[in-house]
């Protein structure tokens, strides 16, 4: 076939053929071919941030393809979380100024850039900048063993903060001042600042190094004009102060204190004027200073009292000394004035007070006259009669000196019950002081009550309904007694009907005497915002956020925001912990929680000593035994703010070794994993002469824990495999006969001795806590309930599976000033054999935290073992039913005293409950008390059996140890 190109085919071919391509190329080739309009957010406040993109960004658009790009590790959901951007979405201007808000909380960006364009399908784009700013993830001080936090305290930049270079530098300097203020000279602070340069954050290591503390070697007082005015006994005084300071350690804080003091010396002898020059010597071959304090007495112009003995000369001085160098140049007259005021204030109505002026020197002639005595106060009011309480109140002044302080005290408590009786009014006109006989008065004090305020009406704002339910009473005599009613109706109203209340405030609207009541009533209609964690990588910050409670949306509670600083404080990862609400954005409160992260690996070691005291009287006390433990910590070793540790501890009687490992799970249902491996060894103290344990328990298992935990309550789950062994000494075991005594003694089967019995443990619990404070509660309840299943893992054991179950109720009650507190205890085992339910499981009371009159686990049943020369000694059964009531009555006394009156009631059955019934109850009746310490308190109980049940139990037990019963 021949084409002729000349034909117009030719053209409609080549035509068809450059369209095509066209096609093609709009096909494969990027369609964001629109030229981006962009903008630079820059920190401010919400409301600036939103002004800036009002230019910018329409009130509202639909947005595409949303993306964003940033120089630091930011996962997408950590993106989503701070901005709520992802996907195709409706964008307006409020969305993004709360995101450049949200994302400039974390600190870590110092610009936020937004782009727009159109691409050739008119769909629009959205990309937004992120430039990262270094920022602190940790400072460590290196090179001393104690102090490290206040050296920490002196660096200004906290994790979170962005890195300033100079401000770094200047604390560096900071530092090493302070070092000199505290004697070390030769102080020396480097730095070596890490820098991550994928997350740019900054690691700041201090390395310190103190040197010597040097110490004064002398310290010498020189005087720069007119030395001879001053007499030896000023001079004297004063080197007494400087001679505490001579080869000591080096302070300029007592420094200051004794220049301080020698000023006062000079001051009390009249030099108001003086000033104090200090010049410090350095000697670094010897590492002391030599300290000269030069002195600028100027003009003396001494203060003389006499006569005076109710104030004191120092009293009268200190008066006057307020007026500093005044004293110099202010009329004499005017002192006059002052110490008569002074002394009329005391009740000396009748003092005289000269003055005269001799060589420079002022001198206060004082008669002071006799202190007035008030024998009656009569209270006056021309147009109402008075209060009776208000009376009383007066009346308190009878028979006393007239002191100002005092009647003003009186007279303010007087008026403030008037004003909440409704008289708003109320005023003191006059006060008349009558002369009775000498130096003896009555008070003649004439009040204006004006008129009692009467209620006209209460309207409750917004809530006619409510008003029309309520009925309050018009016409009766306004009181804060009706504010408190009408407000407690109000509350208990909105609760029945659903309303979230988060204030109720009355106001109070008056015309002459006719008082209308209005309650403004503010919904919880506030709820949280997004909480940006600063202090922390933005990677970690997700498992720190979906364990806590404050959650986005939840109406606002500030109860929510201290459970979560509580939660995060027992993790044991961070040193600090503050949350700080923000500002609120569109009835949303924003929450910053700044964290300050523990060093990643410790080292703690525990040490001590304690005294063993028998189980019985008859044991003694069985002399001190040491108390060793340690602990290693790995903090965060997957970047998941997990934690690694080991924890051992000993004693004479027991071991324990744990090895745990925990992380927060995030999710919709975040909760807290623990898995453990431990190891614990428990010796029961020997009672027989010849014998050091009378058995011992062992305990080696792997468990897992999860975690759930809101407000006011906590349910967790542990899962896992348990070996329990009740063993002898092999000494005691190859002889038979005693081991079965031992065996019968604390009714368990002598077949299972030495026996390592693997069980499947299964144990839930539930916690519920509404008490005002964890430590010393006053008010509130708890509850606790946990069951305990044990299923043997050998297949001919398994008929010995046993399920344990506990229930505890404590409840507070404040009466007056004293604390009535009570508690009830309940458990039992379901398993028919008592014997082969091993000693560590069973249930046991006696002891500072059951019944207090009894010693530890010494409460019946017991055992004997016999022992010729002793008759035998009785040892703990335990039992399989429990229960257990505490009651007491806690009164504060003085400064964190308190004393504590108690009665412990209880009960134990090894056959359950009928048994327990039929043993008769147990009781401890007796005192106590209590002072509060910085570690709890510290407490003494003594508790008095009823009766004993074996006359080889004491009558009574006593106990020290910190922290309440329950």
């Amino acid at each position: 076939m021949r084409f002729n190109f000349s034909t117009p085919h030719y053209f409609f071919i080549l035509a068809v053929y450059m369209l095509s391509c066209c096609f093609a190329i709009s096909l494969y080739s990027a369609p964001d071919s629109s030229i981006p309009v962009s903008t630079i957010v820059k920190y401010s406040s919400f409301n600036q941030m939103y002004d800036t993109l009002e230019e910018f960004i329409p009130q509202s658009f639909l947005a595409h393809h949303i993306s964003f790009q940033a120089d630091i590790p930011l996962s997408q959901k950590q993106w989503e979380y701070l901005t709520g951007l992802s996907g195709v979405m409706n964008v307006d201007r409020a969305l993004l100024a709360k995101a450049c808000f949200y994302l400039y909380a974390t600190g870590r960006f110092s610009i936020i850039q937004i782009q727009r364009w159109i691409d050739t399908y008119s769909q629009e784009h959205l990309h937004i900048i992120l430039t990262g700013q270094p920022v602190i993830v940790k400072v460590r001080v290196w090179g001393v063993l104690t102090g490290k936090d206040v050296i920490r305290s002196w660096y200004p930049l906290e994790p979170g903060n962005f890195f300033d270079v100079v401000v770094h530098q200047q604390a560096l300097q900071d530092i090493e001042q302070q070092f000199k203020n505290d004697g070390y000279f030769q102080a020396c602070v480097q730095d070596t600042v890490s820098t991550d340069p994928v997350t740019q954050t900054v690691t700041v290591d201090l390395h310190c190094s103190r040197g010597k503390k040097y110490t004064v070697e002398s310290i010498a007082l020189y005087y720069n004009s007119h030395q001879a005015l001053v007499p030896h006994h000023i001079t004297d005084e004063i080197e007494i102060q400087l001679n505490e300071l001579n080869h000591k350690n080096y302070s300029r804080v007592e420094l200051n204190k004794t220049t301080l003091r020698v000023s006062q010396i000079l001051s009390k002898y009249g030099f108001f004027d003086a000033t104090i020059k200090m010049v410090e010597r350095i000697d670094k071959n010897t590492q002391s200073v030599a300290i000269d304090l030069y002195v600028e007495q100027g003009e003396q112009k001494p203060l003389y009292f006499c006569g005076n003995s109710y104030l004191s000369t120092e009293y009268l001085f200190n008066i006057l000394s307020r007026f500093g160098k005044g004293i110099l140049y202010i009329q004499p007259n005017l002192f006059v004035s002052e110490l008569k005021s002074i002394y009329y204030e005391h009740g000396f109505w009748s003092a005289q007070i000269h003055m005269r002026q001799e060589e420079g020197a002022l001198f206060f002639l004082i008669e002071e006259g006799a202190q007035a005595y008030i024998e009656q106060v009569q209270v006056i009011d021309t147009t109402l009669p008075i209060d009776d309480k208000v009376i009383l109140i007066f009346q308190t002044l009878n028979g006393t000196t007239y002191d100002h302080a005092v009647y003003t005290k009186v007279s303010q408590e007087a008026l403030s019950y008037l004003i909440t009786q409704g008289y708003l009014d109320a005023c003191i006109v006059r006060v008349d002081k009558v002369l009775i006989d000498k130096n003896i008065y009555e008070l003649k004090i004439i009040i204006d009550q004006k008129e009692r305020a009467i209620v006209d009406k209460t309207i409750i704002v917004g809530h006619p309904d409510w008003q029309e339910k309520a009925q309050f009473n018009s016409d009766v005599f306004f009181t804060t007694h009706l504010l408190k009613q009408q407000q407690a109706w109000i509350t208990e109203y909105a609760q029945q009907v659903g309303y979230v209340i988060d204030s109720i405030n009355p106001h109070i609207i008056r015309t002459d005497n006719r008082v209308v009541i209005e309650w403004n009533i503010i919904e919880r209609t506030k709820c949280f915002g997004k909480m940006v964690v600063v202090g922390s990588p933005l990677t970690k910050s997700e498992y720190i956020t979906d364990s806590l409670s404050c959650k986005p949306g939840i109406p606002f509670d500030r109860t929510l925001i201290t459970h979560s600083i509580h939660y995060l404080s027992e993790k044991n990862l961070f040193e600090r912990i503050h949350v700080n609400p923000a500002l609120a954005i569109d009835q949303e409160v924003p929450l910053i929680l700044n964290v300050y992260p523990k060093d990643t690996f410790n080292v703690l070691v525990r040490t001590g000593v304690g005294l063993q005291k028998g189980a019985l009287s008859s044991f003694g006390y069985q002399g001190f035994t040491y108390k060793l433990g340690g602990s290693l910590i790995v903090r965060d070793p997957l970047s998941r703010s997990d934690v690694l540790g080991i924890d051992v501890d000993l004693m004479r009687y027991y071991r324990e070794l744990y090895l745990y490992y925990s992380l927060p799970i995030p999710g919709k249902y975040p909760v807290y994993a623990t898995g453990e491996i431990y190891n614990h060894l428990y010796q029961y103290p020997g009672v027989c002469k010849k014998q050091k344990t009378l058995y011992e328990v062992s305990l080696e298992g792997v468990a897992g824990t999860l975690e759930r935990q809101w407000i006011h309550t906590n349910a967790q789950i542990i899962t896992g495999v348990e070996c329990t062994k009740t063993r002898l000494s092999s000494e005691d075991i190859k002889n038979t006969p005693f081991a079965n005594r031992i065996a019968r003694a604390i009714n368990f089967e002598p077949t299972l001795l030495n026996i390592r019995v693997p069980y499947i443990r299964f144990e839930p619990s539930l916690f519920a806590e509404y008490l005002d404070s964890r430590v010393i509660p006053t008010k509130g309840y708890s509850a606790a309930l946990s069951a305990k299943g044990l299923i043997p893992l050998i297949y001919k054991n398994l008929a010995s599976t046993f399920v344990k179950l506990v229930g505890e109720y404590s409840l507070f009650v404040p009466f007056y000033r004293a604390v009535f507190a009570a508690r009830v205890r309940a458990g039992y085992i379901f398993y028919d054999d008592f014997k082969s339910i091993m000693p560590s499981e069973r249930f046991y009371l006696g002891g500072p935290n059951s019944i207090r009159s009894y010693e530890v686990d010494m409460c019946p049943p017991l055992g004997i073992i016999d022992d010729h020369d002793n008759g035998g000694y009785l040892v703990p059964q335990g039992a399989k039913a429990m229960v257990n009531i505490n009651l007491e009555c806690r009164v504060p006394v003085w400064r964190g005293l308190s004393i504590v009156f108690f009665q412990d009631l209880g009960a134990l059955g090894e056959a359950g409950w009928s048994d327990a019934l039929k043993a008769g109850i147990l009781s401890g009746t007796g005192f106590g008390f209590r002072y509060d310490t910085p570690l709890g308190p510290l407490r003494f109980d003594l508790g008095v059996k009823a009766s004993r049940p074996d006359l080889r139990l004491s009558r009574y037990a006593w106990y020290i140890t910190f922290g309440n019963a329950f």
